[in-house]
């Protein structure tokens, strides 16, 4: 299964639209993780109705009654998603890793700090897919692929990819912050 993972797109939709007409047919699953979690809503029609959305709320999501984490199994992965607002607010991954492995999660998928990111600690995937519409750190427009093995027989593959060129001539490349 092939998971596109966002977040922080802000409610500017470009480029979240951009890589779903490029993306679409190829993925499976959608997963925001917050800051722009209805962005999603304003584009569903241009996401093909069989490929299941989910969401986590953002700390600019005010109002949403969305949750603040959620953890989604892909047959025997389990995969444990924050925005990591709260849980980043000491500087230090330690509370997203702690809540994925009592989650019994394999992978820790976060946002909030608009800056990709990918590491494996204590055997769980830590991945921040950047911003859409935000990005710092020196990257543009970011987002992720992760290729879930259905029979839980491998681990979780996670691709970066940074936009180039974003709203004139867009094109896409695969990155490893």
């Amino acid at each position: 299964m092939r998971i596109l993972i966002i977040s922080d797109t802000h409610g500017d939709v470009r480029n979240l639209a951009y890589v779903i007409r490029e993306f679409g047919p190829r993925i499976d699953r959608i997963l925001h993780l917050g800051d722009g979690a209805a962005d999603l809503e304003k584009l569903r029609s241009k996401i093909s109705p069989s490929i299941p959305c989910e969401a986590v709320r953002g700390n600019m999501d005010s109002g949403s009654c969305l949750p603040a984490s959620r953890v989604t199994s892909v047959g025997e992965h389990r995969i444990y998603a924050s925005h990591g607002n709260t849980a980043l607010a000491g500087g230090s991954l330690l509370p997203l890793l702690y809540a994925a492995r009592e989650a019994g999660a394999e992978a820790c998928l976060f946002g909030h700090t608009h800056v990709p990111y990918k590491r494996t600690s204590e055997g769980v995937l830590l991945l921040n897919p950047g911003s859409l519409s935000r990005p710092r750190g020196g990257w543009g427009p970011t987002f992720a692929i992760l290729d879930v093995p259905e029979d839980g027989s491998d681990k979780i593959v996670a691709v970066h990819y940074e936009i180039l060129n974003p709203g004139e001539n867009p094109s896409v490349r695969s990155i490893a912050p």
